[in-house]
């Protein structure tokens, strides 16, 4: 009786000794690309905004910058993907409270409670020289 209880200890032990195969880990995003922005991104509370922002960060800006200005915030990618052409990298995204005070140019993207979001085609990186 010991001795069948020894083989099955060991053979137990033996199959839980057994070794897996190793995974490769993720590498550690660099420090001021998207990849290390994404996963510290906090919402805002702004479902516009925030959809504004996680589709800039998708797109690959690395960077995003806010303009204010009286009752109007401007905000844009400053360091986009090279070669990107698309809305969310080069764009000029608006915020009013009225919908009045769009800029010549600007169309409606979005609203919630904290205003209306425009898209304006003036690159950001253009508005922020102007400044």
């Amino acid at each position: 009786m010991l001795w069948r209880f020894l083989i099955f200890l060991t053979f137990f032990s033996v199959g839980c000794a057994h070794r897996g195969a190793v995974q490769e880990m993720m590498p550690v995003p660099a420090a001021g690309t998207r990849e290390a922005l994404l996963p510290t991104y906090k919402p805002t509370g702004s479902a516009c905004l925030d959809s504004i922002t996680a589709n800039m960060l998708y797109m690959g800006c690395s960077q995003i910058d806010v303009i204010s200005s009286e009752s109007t915030i401007f905000v844009g990618c400053t360091q986009a993907q090279p070669g990107a052409q698309d809305v969310f990298s080069r764009a000029t995204f608006v915020r009013i409270v009225e919908q009045e005070a769009l800029p010549p140019g600007a169309e409606p993207f979005c609203g919630d409670p904290t205003g209306v979001y425009a898209i304006w085609k003036v690159p950001f990186n253009e508005l922020r020289r102007n400044e």
